[in-house]
């Protein structure tokens, strides 16, 4: 017998649903004349029972990561935590610390099946709630270090490009709870990252007569145009709370938002809407789990490594997306 009274309930929610979701706006823009048209192919506000796999890629042409590999299967559930409906996305050790082609981890990410178009317009946010890891047997900044709960957009690589155009963009709305070490910073400013700090950065990739050429953002040809680093607002702490993270992105400029509050400073758009962007939350891995060479991070036994040893009690570890929105200019 088919339940009509149920039946009926489940269709004005999800038709309420959809109405608010056309009402929502976002958080706070710099363009205040500018009108917004939700994309409902890459927004969630992940209020059901599971992840809607036809929305979020599971398992394919998912990013390509050296020192972490990827399990949706397990490592990304719907999760009723603090207050919300919402996504976890969680790191796990390999069970017996088993290695899988040179990784000791799997996590979980939540990227959109389709890519926004060349040269968009619009705004993307997330809220999110940061990893709470506390590793009770390291000391100073280590206790919390280990993981680095990110929103971001990013692209294929697009090798048929002309030489000095990108291959790869990637514009980071915001990466939390680095702790990250910056060697080339100038002389005056302090090097190393609290948890109170967070980067929106922007990573490229330019075609050359040779191949690939890099651009990362604390690189000293690229610092000027990409590095984004700043304090969140009220230096809060992200693994304590929910917070909002945007990126309004214009023809000629990306501008970021912490809780509706404009953060670091307005960065250029010469290359980042060159390319198809995939929108996507992930938690990736950090130090002492990771150790950056050759251009990338790459994987550390956490057996073999003493202060890996120490934070590897604090895992698995989490964080939680409540939405992901993305609106179009009008």
């Amino acid at each position: 017998m088919i339940n009509i009274n149920g039946a009926l309930v489940s269709f004005l929610i999800v038709i309420c649903s959809q109405i608010n979701a056309q009402d929502l706006e976002p958080k706070n823009t710099v363009n205040k004349e500018y009108s917004w048209n939700l994309l409902e192919d890459f927004s969630d506000e992940f209020n059901g029972s599971s992840i809607d796999w036809l929305k979020w890629s599971k398992n394919k042409s998912l990013p390509n990561t050296n020192a972490w590999k990827w399990n949706n299967d397990s490592n990304v559930t719907i999760s009723d935590f603090e207050g919300e409906n919402s996504a976890a996305l969680t790191m796990k050790q390999n069970a017996r610390n088993k290695e899988d082609n040179g990784t000791y981890f799997k996590s979980g990410c939540l990227q959109s099946q389709k890519q926004l178009p060349v040269n968009f317009e619009g705004y993307v946010e997330a809220r999110i709630f940061g990893s709470d890891i506390n590793a009770k047997e390291a000391h100073g900044l280590n206790k919390r270090r280990g993981v680095c709960p990110s929103f971001w957009l990013y692209s294929k690589f697009y090798e048929n490009k002309d030489v000095g155009e990108a291959i790869y963009t990637e514009i980071d709305v915001v990466e939390l709870q680095q702790f990250d070490y910056d060697g080339n910073a100038p002389e005056g400013k302090d090097n190393q990252d609290f948890i109170t700090d967070a980067e929106s950065n922007l990573h490229l990739i330019k075609k050359t007569d040779s191949g690939r050429e890099w651009y990362r953002p604390k690189q000293p040809k690229a610092r000027d145009s990409q590095l984004n680093k700043y304090e969140l607002p009220g230096k809060f702490d992200p693994s304590k709370g929910w917070h909002t993270y945007g990126c309004e992105i214009t023809a000629d400029k990306l501008h970021f938002f912490v809780d509706g509050i404009k953060v670091g400073k307005s960065m250029d758009n010469t290359y980042w809407s060159s390319n198809p962007m995939h929108v996507i939350a992930s938690l990736g891995l950090r130090v002492p789990f990771v150790a950056f060479s050759n251009n990338r991070f790459q994987a550390v036994n956490p057996k073999k490594n003493d202060r890996a040893k120490k934070n590897i009690k604090a895992m698995p570890v989490s964080m939680y997306v409540d939405y992901i929105r993305v609106w179009e200019k009008k």
